[in-house]
């Protein structure tokens, strides 16, 4: 048995407040009602080292250690953090995943490459989320500087 992680993506709308971002679902018997589902993330021990030093067997630098439940998330979040009992509950901004993919991709270390296409792969289904997610009123597409990850592990 090995290690899931649970992800849930957050945008900031344009009056500075956190939203899920999560891709949403239809229910079948009801179109006019939206089902929300944690991102799904392929099982990836460099991610999981990379984001936050859970199973991080080769030493690779990670971007933070179980930061908890950022104050501002979305209630809906919180609400599943809780149910799930999930540990080492952290988040990460999509622009330190960036950072983190430039400082480490060109390194000696195998393991540091591996992590730093991991977290590149995640950045880059971020990336491709954003346009999905558009503003009617005004043409703008979400920013990728204004999105986060919020996510828990379960063993």
């Amino acid at each position: 048995m090995g290690t899931n992680i649970e992800i849930w993506i957050e945008g900031k709308d344009k009056k500075g407040n956190w939203f899920i971002a999560n891709p949403r679902y239809v229910h079948f018997s009801n179109p006019n009602k939206i089902r929300l589902k944690s991102f799904d993330v392929v099982r990836n021990y460099f991610l999981f080292a990379a984001l936050s030093n859970v199973r991080n067997e080769h030493s690779v630098p990670y971007i933070q250690e179980n930061r908890g439940m950022p104050k501002d998330a979305s209630e809906h979040i919180k609400t599943e953090a809780e149910l799930s009992k999930g540990s080492f509950l952290g988040y990460v901004y999509a622009t330190e995943l960036k950072e983190y993919y430039h400082r480490y991709v060109s390194s000696e270390n195998d393991y540091e490459r591996k992590a730093a296409m991991a977290i590149y792969e995640l950045y880059n289904q971020l990336f491709q989320l954003c346009f999905n997610i558009f503003d009617d009123d005004s043409n703008d597409f979400l920013d990728v500087k204004s999105m986060r990850i919020i996510f828990w592990y379960d063993y």
